[in-house]
């Protein structure tokens, strides 16, 4: 495999921090959305005067619950990238695994982004059913349904959602968080051999 320079580490970091703010934005505004579908207790003058239309209703189920999520899950792997490339360039010697992941190309690590991030947030879609005006859940537009499904498929979306919620939550903070430990490690390394170098200089003088 072709060994990765300083240079394409820099414009692959560069790049994945203007992808990763373009995913922040994009899920602040989605959010945003949120208000039309929000109601903050059953009394109506709390409530979004659209909130139980379907139009709201579609907005909730396909930008916020879907779309929203999959942003998000870009927006977490993204920055995993950001934190790999950064340790990768204070670590001359990186282990197998980080180093074939730093040779992929920017478009083939976008291919994986959206596969997985697809695999993951499409069931985001199944999860709720429009509500028209199911008196057994009265106060929720939309609804959640996944007990409607048949026994094998409910455990089946039930399992990736939690996959989902899994890496979301849970692996990549793990993750990041190791990274800037090697990262803060390395740096306190250089430091310590700096101050050895100008003591040595120092005493030469």
């Amino acid at each position: 495999t072709k060994k990765y320079s300083r240079t394409d580490l820099k414009d692959s970091l560069y790049k994945f921090m203007s992808l990763n703010a373009k995913f922040n934005c994009s899920y602040c505004l989605i959010n945003m959305l949120s208000l039309i579908n929000y109601c903050r207790t059953n009394f109506e003058i709390f409530c979004s005067s659209i909130y139980t239309t379907y139009f709201a209703q579609f907005i909730y189920i396909l930008l916020i619950n879907f779309l929203g999520e999959y942003i998000k899950f870009c927006s977490n792997l993204t920055y995993l990238f950001m934190t790999m490339s950064r340790y990768l360039l204070i670590n001359k010697e990186p282990s197998k695994i980080i180093q074939n992941i730093s040779n992929m190309k920017l478009k083939t690590k976008k291919r994986i982004m959206i596969g997985i991030g697809l695999v993951f947030n499409l069931v985001k879609i199944f999860e709720y059913k429009l509500n028209n005006g199911d008196e057994f859940y009265f106060d929720e537009y939309p609804f959640m349904f996944l007990d409607q499904f048949k026994t094998y498929t409910t455990n089946v979306i039930i399992i990736i959602l939690l996959i989902r919620s899994l890496f979301n939550w849970i692996i990549f903070t793990f993750l990041n968080l190791i990274f800037e430990i090697l990262i803060l490690r390395k740096l306190i390394k250089e430091l310590r051999e700096k101050r050895v170098r100008i003591t040595k200089m120092t005493v030469i003088n």
